[in-house]
């Protein structure tokens, strides 16, 4: 401890105090220090009376705050409002959420500019000039204003979003994320934009939003797990959208002849392969999918990780099907579904499958030149043939 600055200490105790909750399972336990006494009847620890400089007095954050000068009515009262009776696992969510409702509507215009560089900012660590600066630059935003300010005054008006504070509903907060991402993220760091696509996903379920909104913030997802559906039910879909995919996961049939040659042809075989090498599971043979495409893998996470956010009620719905492969269950804090995780050879693996696929076209049909073969196994092999020769 004593090789590391205060500033860092507390940087470090404000992310482990709002990043990593207690679990919601076992006792509230207060934090306290244990001295344990001495065995040979002379205390070391003793109760001493803690002696403060003369004229001085013990003063939370709030009564000093309240000393400075031209600080407005409003911001007195929110500062004077900070609940510390909530547990510690409560305490910094729950009075941001209550201290942001009594804002909601505040405007203020301030002439002075004071910078905040804090991890997970909420009102309670903020100065009078800070917090005027603040408020000052939202009410210029809500005017369709934007500037560039201090990164942690933007994280702070999305925590506000996040938690509907200044919003007549879920769907106008969404909106106002949406818009905050696409125009004024941009001005910050990619890390913002991450972390907002991955909110905007946790608001959606979290809050009930329709599928139309779903489909917006899912849209990477949803085009993998797309992908991922066609090659699990090739039956379904035609032989072009089946060979988008392969082309889409691999880059063999960007030079394969045969396809340029024949593209419609090509495609109707190796649907046909494809759903041998897929019909290998049902005989207990091989799961070629699942062992070199993806595999599905039961995930589970806390809403809104990294982002001050106060549970203050369930999720409105129990189940979101945002797709035919991803279902969310819905719990108080956490959601839990069944995902898709690309194997890491898969492109690999692909273009030797196709790359054998390419090669015993040729010689069952006697096309263009032979090509070398590559190491596949005799089952995978037979399942293509078996494919060539139905076809």
């Amino acid at each position: 401890l004593k090789a590391i600055n205060e500033l860092m200490l507390q940087k470090v105790l404000n992310y482990s105090l709002k990043h990593f909750p207690p679990n919601p399972n076992l006792p509230s336990q207060e934090q306290s220090i244990y001295l344990p006494p001495d065995d040979k009847g002379n205390p070391q620890y003793r109760a001493q009376q803690i002696q403060l400089p003369v004229g001085a007095a013990k003063q939370t954050r709030e009564q000093r705050n309240s000393h400075v000068p031209d600080a407005p009515a409003p911001i007195q009262k929110m500062i004077q409002s900070y609940d510390y009776s909530v547990p510690s696992s409560q305490i910094v969510a729950y009075n941001f959420y209550k201290q942001g409702q009594m804002m909601a509507d505040y405007d203020d215009q301030y002439n002075a500019t004071y910078e905040l560089k804090r991890y997970f900012p909420v009102y309670h660590d903020l100065t009078i000039h800070q917090l005027r600066t603040y408020f000052t630059w939202r009410t210029q935003l809500r005017q369709g204003n934007f500037t560039v300010s201090s990164t942690s005054y933007a994280y702070l008006y999305i925590y506000e979003l996040l938690n509907n504070i200044g919003v007549a509903s879920p769907t106008e907060s969404y909106t106002k994320l949406m818009a905050f991402r696409d125009q004024c993220a941009p001005s910050y760091h990619s890390r913002m934009r991450d972390l907002l696509d991955q909110w905007l996903c946790d608001y959606v379920l979290y809050y009930g939003l329709d599928q139309q909104k779903a489909q917006i913030v899912f849209a990477k997802r949803l085009g993998i797990d797309r992908d991922y559906h066609i090659l699990l039910h090739p039956a379904d879909f035609s032989p072009e959208q089946l060979l988008e995919v392969f082309k889409a996961h691999s880059t063999y049939l960007k030079s394969c002849l045969l396809l340029k040659k024949s593209p419609k042809q090509f495609a109707e075989l190796l649907k046909i392969v494809w759903q041998q090498i897929l019909a290998l599971k049902q005989t207990n043979q091989f799961d070629y999918f699942a062992e070199t495409i993806a595999s599905r893998v039961p995930t589970s996470h806390t809403y809104f990780t990294s982002a001050v956010f106060y549970f203050r009620k369930a999720p409105r719905l129990k189940v979101y099907q945002v797709d035919a492969e991803h279902i969310y269950h819905l719990g108080s804090q956490t959601c839990s579904s069944l995902r898709y995780y690309p194997v890491k050879r898969q492109e690999k693996e692909l273009n030797t499958l196709l790359h054998e696929v390419d090669r015993l076209v040729r010689q069952a049909f006697h096309l263009g030149h032979p090509i070398k073969p590559r190491q596949l196994s005799s089952l995978l092999q037979r399942a293509i043939m078996d494919g060539i020769r139905s076809y």
